[in-house]
């Protein structure tokens, strides 16, 4: 059994309730109480604000164009979009606190350092409820329950179980100013580590058909209390909570949904979506906090129901960018029938495209909803947390804490490790500065090119500790025969001739075709020129920037746009080895 949640570390401060916009949670110990019954009028916007699907970023990589995400900027949105509302609320998901359902080693530090940058943005934002998923437990039930007593964070539960009993089980409503809001927690997540540990305790997952029994049980319960609002979170993924849903009596006004991974293929995919079970919205915002969602709702004086509408300019934005979309693959798919040289494969898929434009739009004006007249009604959106966006001094200042702690917590663990060995007859990584004695032209090109600052970039930001980061930028990270501790790594910095040709040890020692790996396929780039860290890849485009005389060209030739020293990217840089 769980300690008792102490209610002095759940009740939100005077600060906190200002900042969350007139946020009202009614506890006692470790329950929700029931908000009093609004004795004045409901008239007036609210808005419930959420996320899911977190994944442990707290930042996004900075190696992309149009970096998004950031626990800094979310929780700028959050406290300037709360402004003016007649009431608000913050919820998650789940599937947030961690990047995976298990801590290794070599990163347990670091995820934990996470944890608590969450904790702290959370709590600050007056966060009314998060789900428990399966990376909620990480580190194990009785940790988050502690995490969630030491933050004031309220982790809900109606499934997950202890030894027979609901440990996060939160009866009672929420306020929101002078609305009352229930809230079902569903997932099938388990206490892996209490598995492994215990013979006699063990909780066991929850299958689809008893989530639907406790979200039933919960669900009466909230319309007997007299809820104005009931929110469902989920981690099963947005098509199998639609799937919930529909087994479930009326009553849920819409869904949170997180879990992308754990939804079956039926709504995989990270952007955000929105799905329906019959009249009822299942909302999944962009994983990694990449977009906040909110949903925005409109109480008029003597109005009845809650409907659901599109909000305002909502229908009119998307339906211009559509018709936009739709005009211009239809020119070029006249211009490709009229070239000369027929492209059959380009011409099939702008056919393609333009069909599923041309239904997307047809299935936008279908289910187009106005706002009845006298009915109270809501919608959402979601806003993409972008660069350009400001950041929260307050959780700036702990993401700040939190990169300088990471020297701390990393260099300590990774100073006596030593990578994986290197399997007998295989080569090792020399770094690199063994290769430039027979390939100094290609040695000239490399200094000409961004991936000779690969680490100069992590310096700069403060990110060299990091381990998230740091295997993108250095040569053969924790790869047999590679390079395993943060400090000292001088020599297998930044992304030179082992990171794309392979461990150089053999070829160094005796030259020959036979020992390198010469082509370079997509795959290698792949390994780091991911969408979510490079956007803009594209490796036919990009191989000709990596090329140069002495490198992969004729010495006497260059590619369009490249130096006599390399690619073009910034200017060549005096360096010793690569």
């Amino acid at each position: 059994m769980f300690p008792a949640v102490k209610r002095g570390a759940i009740i939100l401060t005077l600060a906190s309730l200002l900042l969350a916009g007139g946020v009202g949670i009614f506890w006692k110990g470790a329950e929700i109480a029931q908000a009093p019954a609004n004795a004045g009028s409901k008239a007036g916007r609210y808005a419930i604000f959420f996320t899911a699907d977190m994944k442990g970023y707290i930042e996004p990589c900075g190696c992309n164009s149009n970096p998004l995400g950031g626990v800094e900027k979310l929780a700028a949105v959050v406290r300037k979009e709360r402004e003016g509302l007649n009431g608000s609320l913050f919820l998650d998901a789940g599937e947030s606190l961690f990047s995976n359902d298990s801590l290794p080693d070599t990163t347990r530090a670091q995820e934990l350092a996470k944890a608590a940058v969450f904790g702290k943005t959370f709590a600050s934002l007056g966060i009314a409820a998060m789900n428990v998923g399966q990376r909620e437990l990480a580190h194990g039930s009785a940790w988050l329950a502690s995490w969630s007593e030491k933050y004031g964070v309220p982790v809900v539960s109606d499934t997950f179980t202890r030894g027979g009993e609901r440990p996060f089980a939160r009866p009672g409503l929420i306020g929101m100013g002078p609305l009352r809001v229930g809230v079902i927690a569903v997932s099938d997540a388990v206490d892996e580590k209490l598995a492994r540990t215990s013979d006699g305790d063990r909780d066991e997952a929850v299958g689809e058909p008893a989530a639907a029994t406790a979200a039933k049980a919960r669900l009466a319960q909230l319309r007997k209390d007299g809820a104005d609002i009931i929110v469902l979170l989920s981690n099963l993924g947005p098509g199998r909570t639609a799937d919930l849903i529909a087994k479930l009596p009326r009553g849920v006004t819409f869904a949170i949904a997180s879990g992308r991974d754990n939804d079956k293929g039926k709504q995989g995919g990270e952007e955000s979506t929105v799905v329906r079970a019959g009249d009822v919205p299942v909302y999944a915002p962009h994983t990694q906090g990449r977009a906040l969602g909110r949903v925005d709702l409109v109480f008029v004086e003597g109005g009845s129901s809650l409907v659901r509408v599109d909000g305002p300019g909502d229908f009119e934005l998307k339906n211009s960018v559509l018709i936009q979309n739709i005009e211009r693959h239809r020119i070029d798919l006249e211009r490709l029938k009229r070239e000369k040289t027929l492209n059959p494969a380009r011409i099939e898929l702008v056919e393609k495209k333009l069909a599923a434009l041309r239904a997307e739009r047809d299935t936008l004006v279908s289910q187009k909803v106005e706002p009845p007249p006298g009915k109270h009604h809501f919608f959402h959106r979601f806003t993409p947390i972008e660069k350009k966006l400001p950041d929260d001094p307050a959780i700036r200042e702990i993401m700040n804490q939190y990169n300088a702690e990471l020297a701390k917590l990393n260099v300590p663990f990774y100073k006596d490790r030593r990578p994986p060995p290197v399997a007998e007859g295989k080569p090792h990584y020399t770094g690199g500065a063994a290769c430039i004695g027979c390939h100094m032209d290609a040695y000239n090109v490399w200094k000409g090119h961004k991936h000779s600052l690969a680490y100069e970039t992590l310096v700069n930001k403060n990110k060299q500790y990091d381990v998230s980061c740091i295997g993108c930028h250095v040569v053969g990270w924790e790869q047999p025969g590679g390079l395993a501790n943060l400090t000292p790594n001088e020599g297998f910095q930044d992304v030179n001739c082992e990171n794309c040709h392979g461990p150089g040890s053999q070829h160094a020692a005796a030259p020959s075709k036979s020992n390198i790996q010469r082509k370079v396929p997509e795959a290698i780039c792949l390994r780091c020129h991911q969408p979510e860290h490079d956007d803009r890849f594209d490796y036919q485009k990009d191989l000709l920037h990596v090329l140069g005389p002495g490198h992969g060209l004729p010495k006497e030739a260059a590619p369009p746009g490249a130096s006599a020293t390399g690619a073009g990217q910034g200017s060549p840089k005096t360096r010793g080895a690569p």
